[in-house]
This record gives C-alpha cells, sequence and structure tokens, in this order.
C-alpha cells in the first residue's frame, strides 16, 4: 500500500516541501501522470522543488509522486565529493506517496 503524504491536501492551499530538520539537499517530488499544480501558463507541474516558492493546489484528486533528495557537492580535506542523488522513483514504487486533494 502506498502512503497518503500528508493524509489530507486541501485544494486551493499551496504546498512546500522541505527536509526534515533543515538538512542540506533538494527534495523533488515528481507526479506520475497528472499534478494537482499548475505552471503560469496552465500547464502540468509535474516536478516540485524545496527550491521552488510555494505552490497552489489547483486540481483535486489522488495523484501519486515519487520522491528524490539530492546532495550538495561536499569538499573534504581537499577532496571534493559530486552531488548524490537518492533516486526513490519508478523502480521502487514504494517510494513518495499519494497527494490527496478535496
Amino acid at each position: 500500500m502506498i502512503p497518503h503524504i500528508p493524509p489530507l491536501l486541501e485544494l486551493g492551499k499551496t504546498v512546500q516541501y522541505r527536509r526534515f530538520g533543515g538538512g542540506e539537499g533538494v527534495i523533488k517530488i515528481e507526479f506520475s501522470g497528472k499534478s494537482p499544480c499548475r505552471n503560469k501558463d496552465g500547464s502540468e507541474k509535474t516536478t516540485i522543488e524545496s527550491t521552488d516558492l510555494p505552490v497552489k493546489l489547483e486540481v483535486m484528486g489522488d495523484f501519486p509522486c515519487h520522491c528524490f533528495i539530492t546532495l550538495p557537492v561536499r569538499i573534504e580535506n581537499g577532496i571534493t565529493t559530486p552531488p548524490k542523488v537518492f533516486d526513490w522513483g519508478q523502480n521502487s514504487p514504494q517510494s513518495g506517496g499519494n497527494h490527496v486533494v478535496r
């Protein structure tokens, strides 16, 4: 069973995504198919990142999504570690959850 995260979202309200505890890195939410949010031109906003301003929930329904975290470049003792992406995508169906907008 894929969880509803959060349990219920309200049409017309805004959402913004962040890491728990204010940790570093960028969160990306990718909707599988339809999205509850729209771009300025009215098209579906299928990807939302933690660097985005809050986005408005404009469509009611159930919207499955997957999440990703990209950790920043690290330089420690002169050694550079490239960005690291934790990908809970299509091959990990329990990742993310359903956004239920009412």
